[in-house]
């Protein structure tokens, strides 16, 4: 199964949306910060566009935990956020400005002076590549960055 976190108006097909928004298209009305409802292991792939920048630091963490519980191990995460470059990442509505390194404390043997535990507990993601598009040249965007994770059981 595949999952789409915050489809807002641009539902996935073949995908399993879930939007917090009632205005928005979804399969799924929920807020993400209670919890993904499904069975461990049960995801193949999860999609989330500009999502992890509204979410706290402490939601961000317990999300990506989430995310990992419900993916089978390997499982692909895209995951796109403003590039903190850009004053866009700065907007009202985002909590934190999301950098690589956030991403890094998530690699099993990252090291770092914070005790990185606190935030992962036990859920490794490996990174399979950042892509930094600072100009918004890739996509004729607003300037993101390009997230690609897999699962490490």
């Amino acid at each position: 199964m595949k999952l789409n976190l915050g489809s807002g108006k641009n539902p996935k097909g073949d995908w399993i949306n879930i939007d917090n928004d009632p205005n928005a298209k979804y399969d799924i009305l929920r807020d993400i910060t209670k919890g993904l409802p499904f069975a461990d292991n049960s995801m193949d792939e999860v999609y989330a566009s500009h999502i992890m920048e509204h979410l706290t630091k402490d939601e961000f963490c317990f999300v990506m935990q989430e995310i990992w519980r419900v993916c089978i191990d390997k499982a692909k995460i895209t995951i796109i956020v403003p590039h903190w470059q850009y004053e866009g990442a700065y907007d009202i509505d985002h909590k934190p400005v999301i950098t690589k390194r956030w991403f890094k404390i998530f690699e099993k043997g990252y090291s770092c002076v914070q005790d990185t535990h606190k935030f992962h507990q036990g859920c490794y993601f490996k990174i399979n590549e950042i892509i930094e598009d600072v100009d918004g040249s890739i996509k004729h965007a607003e300037p993101q960055m390009y997230v690609y994770l897999e699962v490490e059981k």
